[in-house]
């Protein structure tokens, strides 16, 4: 174990990274309990547009069904190193679509605020985590002739994990 550490500290110590102006970056990984996909383009060497979708099939103690987003933003690296503190906002639209009938149809659309770091363990691969802030606007069927709900709610964004690679 002991020699794993030393290995990974001295390749992350003398990692190159792929942030430069033009850059592309797709990234796979979780956010809470959904599987995420996205991509990202530096437009200068610290600041990127990103975009992505996630997916996950809901049960167990939440309403069954699948749970489907999207989302697109930018990206401000606060330092341009091979650990690479950021933030970033991003435009997300959610949804849930239950497995049968529509009770507890909902699709969410709000504003979220993230803040992380990336860790390059070689120029083109690096791993990232963050953390962050939404707010968003919740309606949500009514069944049986009801009326819909809207509501609006503020929640703190769930710990996102990502790996990275660069072209």
């Amino acid at each position: 174990m002991i020699i794993t550490m030393i290995t990974v500290l001295s390749a992350t110590a003398f990692a190159a990274n792929s942030l430069k102006q033009g850059a592309f970056g797709i990234s796979a990984g979780f956010n809470g309990d959904t599987d995420v996909i996205s991509g990202r383009l530096l437009l200068t060497k610290d600041l990127a547009a990103v975009a992505g979708f996630g997916m996950t099939n809901v049960s167990g103690d939440k309403p069954t069904g699948t749970d489907f987003g999207l989302f697109a933003g930018i990206r401000k690296y606060l330092k341009v190193d091979d650990f690479a503190p950021f933030i970033e906002g991003l435009v997300q639209v959610e949804s849930h679509k239950p497995t049968m009938g529509n009770a507890g149809d909902w699709t969410g659309f709000g504003l979220a605020a993230n803040f992380g770091a990336e860790c390059f363990l070689h120029k083109q691969f690096s791993l990232e985590g963050s953390i962050g802030a939404a707010i968003q606007r919740v309606t949500t069927n009514g069944t049986a002739g009801a009326s819909d709900i809207t509501n609006t709610i503020l929640k703190t964004q769930t710990l996102a994990v990502k790996a990275n690679f660069y072209f």
